[in-house]
């Protein structure tokens, strides 16, 4: 029943080869036909799976049981550690936001200089007495009603420094006033002090000034006005456009530059030991006489100059020539001239005159 049965294989050059006979199998019963049959099926198949193992060649460690499936880069997706899990919204600037430090916390409103405004603490206070004497003076004065020049009020302010006065007149430019200062103990005017201040109709100032400032009073309303002994400088422009109809200066003063500029004085006296800058007196045309005391150091080229109504000055002692700055005259005319015309050195002391308008000079 069975035949001859032969299974070969071949492999990497090895051969195998398997036979199996069963012969006369007329002699077996049928049972046993099948059941020898049935073994020789087994073993056939036996054999192919033993063959399909060797033909796979390593199949056992074949990347598909290696898949990269399992360790795909999804287990480790970047999702699973997604910025998102440290997002900067977590720390957020908005937690330090700047609002926590707007500067509206230190902001110079705080400390608004109207906060330490000069009027309100004097600058050059030097004591708290300073600062209550001017906030006062200031509280009183804004409290009273305009006026005029005619009818000016009056007020007596002690302090020991000056500087801050102004502004506060500066605040009531409608009040006029005369100020007295004689109380006081400020050594000095400080420059621009009262400049502009046209509500200030007049001044006594104490007699431990030493100096007045550029501009201290220029552009006021002081119609007279008498410094103190110890005052030796005058500065630049300080009287100018002032207002002054009469001035009395001490002894040795130095007077400056445009001191006392376009203001409306007739008459002058220059004492002993002045020095007189240029054009100390320019464009006085109110002014009709000077006297000039004897020990004069110097009168600069133009110290009256355009002061075209002069037509008197006396000479109350010599005055060497050195003391004027030629070549320009300190005075209209032929005044130097004839005040040196018999005597080159030290001049002729005495009154010249002349008429208005006039260039030449006579002396009486």
């Amino acid at each position: 029943m069975l035949g001859n049965f032969a299974w070969r294989h071949s492999r990497s050059g090895l051969k195998s080869e398997g036979v199996f006979k069963v012969r006369n199998t007329s002699k077996l019963s049928g049972t046993q036909s099948r059941i020898l049959c049935a073994i020789a099926l087994l073993a056939v198949i036996a054999l192919s799976m033993a063959a399909c193992d060797l033909n796979s060649g390593g199949g056992g460690n074949n990347s598909g049981t290696t898949n990269p499936s399992p360790t795909n880069p999804g287990t480790t997706n970047p999702g699973t550690t997604n910025p998102g899990t440290t997002n900067p919204g977590t720390t957020n600037p908005g937690t330090t936001n700047p609002g926590t430090f707007n500067p509206d916390t230190t902001n110079p409103g705080t400390k608004n200089p109207g906060t330490t405004n000069p009027g309100t603490t004097n600058p050059g206070g030097a004591n708290s007495g300073d600062t209550a004497s001017i906030s006062a003076f200031e509280t009183w004065l804004l409290s009273q009603p305009a006026n005029t020049a005619g009818t000016s009020y009056t007020y007596s302010l002690n302090v020991s420094d000056i500087s801050a006065v102004g502004a506060v007149l500066k605040r009531a430019p409608n009040r006029y006033i005369n100020l007295n200062l004689s109380g006081s103990t400020f050594t000095s005017v400080g420059n621009d002090t009262f400049r502009t201040c046209s509500n200030l109709v007049g001044v006594t100032l104490p007699n431990s000034v030493k100096s007045i400032g550029d501009f201290a009073f220029a552009a006021t309303s002081i119609t007279g006005f008498t410094l103190p002994n110890g005052v030796t400088s005058i500065g630049y422009y300080a009287f100018g456009l002032a207002g002054l109809t009469s001035l009395t200066l001490p002894n040795g003063v130095s007077i400056g530059a445009l001191a006392f500029c376009f203001n409306n004085f007739t008459s002058i006296t220059i004492p002993a030991g002045a020095s007189i800058g240029e054009e100390a007196f320019l464009g006085c045309t109110s002014l009709a006489s000077v006297t000039i005391e004897t020990g004069i150091t110097s009168i600069a080229p133009g110290a009256f100059a355009y002061c075209s109504n002069i037509t008197s000055v006396t000479f109350l002692g010599p005055i060497h020539s050195s003391a004027f700055g030629y070549p320009a005259s300190p005075f209209p005319g032929d005044l130097l001239e004839k005040f040196y015309a018999t005597n080159l050195i030290t001049g002729t002391p005495g009154t010249y005159t002349r008429a208005t308008g006039g260039s030449v000079w006579t002396k009486q």
